[in-house]
């Protein structure tokens, strides 16, 4: 599965507009060959396991960028 990350950050851009700033400058990398089970971040990246994304419901898939976006603003 390839995931379009432009989309991912158009969606979660409309539903938390105040993320702007981090969704523009975060690199975002969706792989099966990552060492977590589910998403992380370095503080600039963030790292999605692709297995565990594809089986969220949108919202869900919404939520844990913005949840991992947190993250980085703290």
């Amino acid at each position: 599965m390839e995931v379009n990350t432009y989309n991912i950050k158009k969606q979660v851009l409309a539903k938390y507009p105040r993320f702007g700033e981090e969704l523009a400058s975060v690199n975002m990398v969706f792989s099966d060959y990552l060492p977590i089970s589910t998403a992380a971040t370095d503080g600039k990246n963030i790292y999605v396991k692709i297995s565990f994304f594809e089986g969220l419901k949108d919202e869900h898939k919404k939520f844990v960028i913005a949840h991992e976006i947190l993250h980085i603003k703290s």
